[in-house]
This record gives structure tokens, sequence and C-alpha cells, in this order.
């Protein structure tokens, strides 16, 4: 699949993002089917859109006091 080049404010990179890290995350098989279809559907990949889904909860983290679940 070819990643869509748009780029929201969700996916922006601020300039010290210089370094990354690989995270493995397990998930049941279903998840993964849903995760792929739900990318596809963005038109962008499996990636970008967890990526999506890190930057919005941790800009939601700044409106919340410390401690609070987002389960």
């Amino acid at each position: 699949m070819v990643a869509n080049p748009r780029i929201d404010n969700a996916t922006r990179r601020s300039p010290d993002e210089s370094e990354v890290a690989e995270l493995s995350l397990l998930v049941p098989a279903w998840q993964i089917s849903a995760l792929e279809q739900a990318a596809e559907a963005e038109g962008i990949t499996v990636a970008q859109l967890l990526r999506r889904a890190v930057n919005r909860t941790l800009a939601q983290m700044t409106l919340h006091q410390p401690g609070y679940y987002y389960g």
C-alpha cells in the first residue's frame, strides 16, 4: 500500500524528533485486520495510523490533570 502524502496536525513531526524507537505491540489478529482496513480507508499505513493515535492521546494528556485514566 502506498501512503497518502497528506500530513495532518496529529502526524506532523517536530524538529526534535530525530530519534526513534521500535515498539512491539501484541494484539489479536482481528485487531490487526481492523487496523489495516482503517488505515487503508484513510489512505495511510498502519504505522501512520498508530502514530496518529499516539499523538492524539498525548495531546489530550495536557488537557487533563495528572493521573487521569484515558482507557
